[in-house]
């Protein structure tokens, strides 16, 4: 009986070296069709999680052009008013002469420092939006104390952007006999006018 089995062994061993063989190809086929069934599901969660996303934008754009179609004339104002956009120094200057002549003045001197980003605790809260100002130093003669308010009213009713008072000192000018058109009072001001850097908004958005 042994001896038969010696005798037929190698027989044996061929068949059942394809079995084997037959064997691994199976386990390696269905190892890679487990992995293929795992990079689809991959990829199909993929494009799932991609179509919502670009379905939120689609969204999101929509509002977000409902909302600047509702707020571009206002835009538009503050834009031609000069608080949004390029400082307007030329015309400040031109506007502190006009005040000047409407509250009756003797003249202005003026100084005004390079353009500046806020401090963080006194800008807006929001990222894309830069709040700038430049200090305008202001000296000029007063015959009273409402002439100061004439020509704060004179100066913003021009409309070329905003601007705080930040301070004002009047002195009393001391002289031992003044004539009838030579001022009475010494102001010194200090205006900070602002503008907002806003991203440039594309037309038909």
């Amino acid at each position: 009986m042994l001896s038969r089995l010696l005798h037929d062994l190698p027989a044996l061993l061929r068949p059942l070296g394809a079995l084997v063989v037959a064997l691994l190809i199976g386990f390696v086929v269905i190892q890679l069709s487990n992995t293929s069934v795992s990079q689809a599901r991959q990829a199909r969660d993929a494009q799932e999680r991609a179509l919502a996303e670009t379905r939120e934008r689609v969204r999101k754009s929509g509002e977000e052009r409902d909302v600047i179609q509702r707020y571009l004339p206002a835009y538009y104002q503050l834009e031609k008013e000069g608080l949004i956009g390029a400082e307007r120094r030329l015309d400040w200057i031109e506007a502190l002469r006009v005040a000047n002549d409407h509250a009756g003045l003797y003249g202005i001197q003026y100084e005004i420092t390079p353009q500046q980003v806020l401090p963080d605790r006194l800008k807006l809260g929001i990222s894309h939006i830069d709040v700038k100002q430049s200090l305008m130093k202001l000296n000029f003669g007063l015959l009273h104390e409402g002439d100061l308010r004439r020509f704060l009213d004179a100066l913003a009713a021009q409309g070329l952007g905003s601007f705080v008072v930040n301070q004002c000192t009047l002195t009393q000018m001391r002289r031992p006999e003044r004539a009838l058109n030579e001022p009475n009072l010494q102001a010194q001001c200090e205006l900070s006018w602002l503008t907002l850097s806003v991203p440039a908004t594309k037309e038909g958005q």
